[in-house]
């Protein structure tokens, strides 16, 4: 599934995320779904039993009982509610560790396990984006959101028999009264539910707004973005943002404010005008004789306690309602396709059982609150059929190179223009064939879908049409692990992790390392001297602001390490999206030399806006518009004298150094990669005359 296709028909009812949630508190402690129904009994006999003292004592002291019976209804309904209010207390405590020290860690592990495992495509999208980030508030606090849950049924429960346990007291003084109270508790109860929606048709406008913010709270505060803002004095023009930002939150939560201000007031004049009328009929009934003063008590609390029921009540169904609300944000983000691993569909097939509230494997059978949410390779024992192509960055292919076939493809973003959501078609019916072993450079001006490219041929993102071959099988065929397994990759935005440099290459757990291929790996990208110079060698934690004893490599040495990490891999087609863009020109033709080495036997993608790097390819694809305006071998595209050739001579001349090569003796000044070896394709070419001529 596309992520761009996401919507809101994808979020699944809230019966189906209540069940969910009531399967994992299950596992977490089988009484714990019992704890609101107990929670509600204890509550319930602590308020009847406090409704009821107050009529003993009153009837004893009117009627002349005597002081041994008075003492001894008196000591039982203490007794009673003594035990009452201890049971309450410890149900709701129970009711509340469940929520903060289970459901609260869970859930967040789960959210994390998700974002590792969603698929790209909806990551990428914009409704994915919100769809992420409402899940996200859902989780955020340990007070607030899907954690709510279980008290707010508890309240929902202790709201409903307390009501029914009063109004059964009280209907046995006049059956009208009920009739009476229940038609304000429904003008209550829909006024609360009618500002509740209101309520929730902010929720999307809000989570747009947590999600800017954040964006600016963690998107400023890296080493690289620091020094950006000091030279360029950004701290003024990042303050005006910050505030516009807050000040659009602020004014959210201004119009929630507003709805919840209603709904109060609402609900006091509703209160005073329905405790008003009922206390002057119980008045008149007592002044006609008709009750004793303990009766009178106890009528009048308990037609004052139908009042707060009814408030408890309708609190209960409105909180109730909005923590329903972040249980299916929430299991409808667990719900969304998953691309990252061999089971990355189970939550979009089923596994989340529909009836059951299932959770997929590697996590059901989490048994605590501090158990680590593992993926299930890394339970299953090194070399097992269980383990193979899923989490080894092995290929679970035989390794040779394959072939694709990219038939009719068309592929649209969806962008937001004046409110609104509109399609950016990219590519329209593309098609292209890549033979097994070629090394094959796409190249052409920025935003030409170069990228995109290279992520629908992986399987990151769905074409709107058509289909993409490997091998002869639709990749829409192959499980996501297996798929993924086929390709290594040096992208054009990766970051290396705040673990050992070992680490960084391997990408594995310890009983599958293989250190000598990790030492071939870092040799073939450059980057051997630089390892065994650092502290603890490969063992040396990378990322200085998060380890004490860790280092920072530079630019260009992290770009080496992600070619060390695809080379790693091994796998049968290489994907190399602008992976030297941060080496120096010495560097950069160093790469150069070996690619034909590195690429011995795959099938290699090479994304460049450098043309000249391309010439190491096979055939080159100039794109343009969405299509393949150009395509063959360095010498046949500059023989056309296109687009391609236009650009290669404009990037030439930023090349010109006295102290470059032989291809100068030629006459061809602007010839690039300065110290470069002369290669026959570059002698053919200043045969003919160089590029500007």
């Amino acid at each position: 599934m596309n992520g761009k296709k996401y919507g809101k028909k994808n979020h699944p009812a809230g019966m189906e995320g209540l069940k969910f949630l009531h399967g994992q508190m299950y596992r977490y402690r089988r009484y714990s779904i019992a704890l609101p129904l107990l929670a509600c009994l204890s509550q319930v006999s602590q308020s009847l039993l406090l409704l009821l003292l107050p009529k003993i004592v009153l009837d004893a002291v009117t009627g002349g009982a005597g002081f041994a019976p008075f003492a001894a209804a008196v000591l039982r309904v203490g007794a009673g509610l003594a035990a009452a209010a201890v049971l309450n207390l410890v149900f709701h405590n129970e009711i509340e560790k469940c929520s903060q020290t289970f459901l609260f860690r869970r859930l967040n592990a789960l959210w994390e396990r998700k974002m590792l495992r969603l698929d790209y495509g909806v990551f990428c999208s914009k409704q994915g984006k919100i769809g992420m980030e409402k899940a996200r508030a859902a989780i955020a606090s340990p007070n607030r959101g899907v954690v709510e849950l279980p008290g707010k049924e508890a309240a929902l429960l202790e709201a409903g028999a307390g009501l029914a346990a009063y109004c059964a007291i009280v209907g046995t003084l006049h059956p009208a009264i009920l009739v009476f109270l229940g038609l304000f508790f429904l003008i209550e109860m829909a006024a609360g539910i009618w500002i509740e929606e209101r309520k929730q048709g902010f929720k999307e406008e809000k989570a747009r707004a947590d999600r800017r913010l954040n964006y600016i709270a963690y998107g400023t505060r890296g080493m690289k973005e620091a020094k950006d803002i000091r030279i360029f004095s950004m701290t003024g023009m990042l303050k005006e943002i910050t505030e516009e930002v807050i000040r659009g939150k602020n004014a959210v939560e201004a119009k929630v404010l507003r709805w919840q201000f209603l709904r109060a007031g609402i609900t006091a004049l509703l209160i005073f005008v329905r405790n008003g009328l009922a206390c002057l009929f119980l008045i008149e009934r007592y002044l006609e004789g008709g009750m004793t003063v303990g009766d009178f008590s106890l009528y009048f609390g308990a037609i004052a306690g139908i009042g707060m029921w009814l408030t408890k009540l309708s609190e209960a169904v409105s909180g109730f309602r909005e923590a329903e609300n972040f249980v299916r944000d929430f299991y409808g983000f667990l719900a969304l396709p998953e691309g990252g691993t061999a089971e990355g569909a189970d939550l979009a097939s089923g596994a989340v059982s529909r009836e059951g509230g299932e959770m997929p494997e590697c996590v059901a059978d989490w048994d605590g609150p501090d158990r680590e949410v593992l993926p299930e390779c890394a339970r299953t024992k090194p070399g097992s059929s269980a383990s193979h192509g899923k989490c080894t960055g092995k290929p679970s292919g035989t390794g040779r190179a394959v072939s694709f076939i990219l038939e009719d493809i068309s592929f649209s973003y969806r962008k937001w223009e004046d409110g609104e959501e509109r399609e950016a078609p990219l590519f329209r019916n593309l098609d292209l064939t890549i033979r097994a072993r070629e090394r094959l450079a796409i190249v052409g001006r920025n935003g030409a879908g170069k990228s995109t490219l290279v992520k629908l041929l992986c399987g990151m993102l769905e074409p709107d049409r058509g289909r993409i071959l490997m091998d002869g099988r639709d990749i829409r065929s192959i499980p996501k692990g297996e798929l993924y397994g086929h390709f290594s990759a040096v992208f054009q935005h990766s970051r290396i992790l705040p673990v050992s440099v070992a680490r960084n290459v391997m990408l594995d757990v310890r009983e599958r390392e293989d250190k000598e291929a990790m030492w071939e790996a870092i040799r073939a990208a450059g980057l051997e001297e630089k390892v065994k110079s650092l502290p603890a060698g490969e063992e040396t934690s990378l990322v200085g602001q998060i380890s004490e004893e860790g280092t920072e490599l530079s630019g260009g040495q992290e770009q080496r390490l992600l070619l060390a990490r695809a080379l790693y891999k091994a796998a049968p087609v290489l994907l190399l999206d602008e992976p030297t863009a941060a080496l120096d020109p010495k560097a950069e033709s160093e790469i150069y030399e070996k690619y034909r080495e590195l690429t011995e036997g795959k099938t290699s993608v090479f994304v460049s806006h450098r043309l000249a790097s391309t010439r190491f390819c096979d055939r080159i694809l100039f794109i343009e518009e969405g299509r393949i305006a150009e395509s063959g071998s360095h010498l046949e595209l500059m023989e056309k004298n296109g687009r391609y050739a236009d650009m290669f001579r404009v990037q030439s001349r930023y090349y010109r150094d006295q102290e470059r090569l032989p291809l100068a003796e030629c006459g061809a000044e602007d010839a690039p990669f300065a110290g470069r070896k002369e290669s026959d394709t570059d002698q053919a070419y200043c045969r003919e005359g160089g590029e500007d001529r």
